[in-house]
């Protein structure tokens, strides 16, 4: 079978969680002999739409470069210029199937393109983009969202439509929630990795249940810490470890909080460090002050599988504002042998199990009595 997975973006330009399990998946299903093709969106706009072709890991990849800027803002996710491009992909490869994993960056009207030039096509949800046009369900990035997607629930919580007045800016609001039920009922099957992404999902698109199957993630890759890394520590401090990109809807605001509100005593024995690079200039500042607050060490770099291997831990914390659709980090700490701390909510509630413990989602308190505990 010729399957062509449809995304926002790939390596070597984008390297996350979504990229990463493409990737793999790709590399899965040549192994059972289906050719795999990889169609992309860019950060990289061109005057005019095209599409440049290349390989990645044996892989050909179509990057497709729209034109314009923040290409990633939900009032530039319809984008019938890709049309053209589409067009192009199909008939240099002729897919007998069509795999989208992402609309942000090419359209929100892919299935629906896929679906007139006669292309079947499956979807896997990685977040909440079908309902919600800041992806994550985080209201003014403070709290997660339950209410429904349109005009009267995202009005005053996404980005204000380009030259929109509030009329035109409301009746957008109102298209992407149309496009997206319609993108949602011309695919055949719709796949979630965990019970927990399915059911927030069919809270807001519950006509879509009868084709939506959950499919668990294999974790991206294999972990082996090294022996000393498990060994306790010298001084009997509790080494609390966070990994990831540090920004609000991780949480990790809520973490230093947390140890800050510690008792001296316990602040004293707790060894907090957090892993990873601060996306958000506008944060770094900020985060650094919490974290010389509670004797935190925060990294803001990038960092390997091998880092995670070699650092000293007891136990790893993913307070995430977000109701995960799976964590990979997740499956790193189990890999690492370490117990979690995670909220309550979506997949690292649910799968954290006797792994760990959990907190009241968005609560600094609690997370607190979880680790004084």
């Amino acid at each position: 079978m010729k399957i062509l997975m449809l995304l926002h973006g790939f390596a070597p330009e984008g390297r996350g969680g979504t990229e990463s399990y493409v990737l793999r998946l790709a590399h899965e299903l040549r192994a059972l002999k289906h050719e795999v093709e990889i169609a992309c969106g860019s950060f990289e706009a061109r005057p005019k739409p095209e599409v440049v072709t290349g390989t990645w890991e044996g892989l050909r990849v179509h990057r497709i470069h729209r034109t314009g800027l923040f290409l990633d803002d939900w009032d530039k996710s319809y984008a019938p210029e890709i049309d053209g491009p589409l067009d192009q992909i199909l008939r240099s490869f002729r897919p007998d199937l069509a795999h989208i994993h992402h609309w942000i960056r090419l359209s929100r009207h892919l299935a629906e393109a896929l679906h007139d030039r006669g292309v079947p096509a499956v979807a896997t949800l990685h977040d909440f983009w079908s309902t919600c046009p800041i992806a994550f369900r985080i209201r003014k990035g403070e709290s997660f969202c339950t209410l429904p997607p349109g005009a009267a629930s995202c009005h005053d919580c996404a980005k204000h439509a380009a030259n929109a007045d509030d009329a035109e800016n409301a009746e957008a609001l109102e298209l992407f929630r149309e496009d997206f039920k319609n993108e949602l009922g011309l695919v055949r099957r719709i796949f979630v990795p965990s019970n927990a992404h399915k059911a927030e999902t069919l809270r807001h698109r519950p006509e879509v249940a009868g084709r939506m199957r959950v499919l668990p993630f294999a974790p991206l890759g294999a972990l082996r810490p090294r022996p000393e890394a498990r060994r306790p520590s010298a001084d009997g401090r509790l080494r609390v470890r966070h990994w990831g990109h540090l920004y609000r809807v991780k949480g990790v605001d809520l973490l230093l909080d947390a140890a800050a509100s510690l008792p001296d005593r316990l602040r004293a024995r707790l060894d907090l460090k957090l892993i990873g690079p601060i996306p958000f200039p506008q944060d770094r500042d900020g985060l650094f002050e919490r974290a010389a607050a509670c004797g935190a060490v925060l990294t803001d770099a990038p960092f390997t599988p091998a880092d995670l291997e070699a650092e000293p831990a007891d136990v790893a914390v993913f307070p995430s504002r977000a109701s995960e659709s799976w964590s990979f980090v997740l499956d790193e700490a189990f890999q690492l042998g370490l117990p979690a701390i995670v909220p309550a909510r979506g997949a690292l509630g649910e799968r954290v199990g006797r792994a760990g413990a959990t907190f009241v989602p968005e609560n600094a308190a609690s997370l607190a009595e979880v680790l004084r505990a």
